[in-house]
């Protein structure tokens, strides 16, 4: 092999490198975003709960009245604290937690 298809097949390894670290592109060579089944979460379901727990004590501190509901959606980790008693009023904390940095994205108390 010469040279110049060494060089070719290093070029187009390193372009399928960099395609792969950067996300997939169509055939015009636009970036297509990823799908959810596609970018796999950095942080698990339980690493989501404990972000939101630690700042749900800070505001209200005993959370045992409260019924953990949480699912990945495209946006995120999607955490609610529901009132376990149906006649009790109020309501709990809801967060939206980036599922690759663990961010807190959104939060909202109702109490």
């Amino acid at each position: 092999m010469t040279q110049r298809g060494l060089r070719r097949i290093f070029i187009s390894l390193a372009s399928l490198s960099l395609l792969l670290a950067c996300g997939k592109e169509d055939r015009l060579g636009k970036e297509v975003s990823m799908s959810r089944e596609e970018r796999k979460p950095y942080i698990s379901s339980d690493q989501a709960l404990q972000i939101a727990r630690l700042d749900a004590e800070k505001a209200y501190g005993d959370l045992s009245p409260y019924r953990i509901n949480i699912a990945l959606e495209r946006d995120g980790w999607h955490i609610d604290f529901e009132l376990k008693d149906p006649e009790a009023e109020g309501g709990g904390p809801h967060y939206v937690i980036d599922a690759v940095s663990g961010k807190i994205l959104s939060k909202r108390y109702e109490q």
